[in-house]
């Protein structure tokens, strides 16, 4: 199993082909992929290595995004009702302006696509979907098992996502016979790479 950071030789000749992010490091960043070290890292990385994110790390920064824009959204319908109650006022042309514009629905899929685009950007990587029942029975068996990264304590659901991300970062080494980098905060993250050949 590989231990510690990969030698320049595996990064440029291809024996480690890919790397990852947790989603707390993209949030550290503000999930902002236009400046500051999400922005330099596609500039920095070797011809040989791509980022592929999980799904679940994909829609863990759309729903973490989107908790201001359902804010705003509510702030919003709830300062129509107001004026509607105050003055008496018919709001219901800018309320059906509003309901048409799909804020919610819009503001997923910019949020999506930036995060898409984001990772082709860096090296033509993409986002590994979460399918199949063997990535359910592979979560569960490390569950029961009490294995990285599900944690030796009582409250292990919320490590559901993190294990779903990993098993499909190491399936995708394994199926291209390649290894990875995974960057996290997540002590799980770490445990869990400790124990793969991937």
């Amino acid at each position: 199993m590989p231990k510690g950071m990969p030698t320049a030789a595996q990064l440029w000749e291809g024996e480690v082909s890919f790397f990852s992010l947790d989603t707390d490091l993209i949030q550290s960043a503000g999930y902002n992929f236009s400046e500051g070290a999400l922005k330099q890292l596609p500039k920095q990385l070797p011809d040989t290595m791509s980022l592929f994110l999980s799904d679940v790390v994909v829609r863990e920064i759309v729903a973490h995004r989107m908790v201001k824009v359902l804010e705003a959204i509510d702030s919003f319908n709830g300062a129509s009702a107001s004026l509607k109650r105050l003055t008496s006022v018919s709001t219901e042309d800018i309320d059906a302006l509003f309901a048409g514009l799909e804020v919610e629905r819009a503001a997923a899929q910019s949020f999506r696509k930036a995060v898409e685009s984001y990772a082709a950007s860096c090296g033509g990587g993409g986002i590994l979907r979460v399918e199949g029942d063997n990535l359910a029975k592979q979560m569960f068996n490390l569950y029961f098992a009490g294995e990285p990264p599900f944690a030796k304590r009582k409250d292990k659901k919320s490590e559901f996502p993190d294990a779903a991300s990993l098993l499909l970062l190491e399936g995708h080494a394994e199926t291209e016979g390649t290894m990875g980098i995974v960057a996290s905060g997540d002590e799980g993250w770490s445990d869990f790479a400790n124990e793969s050949d991937y």
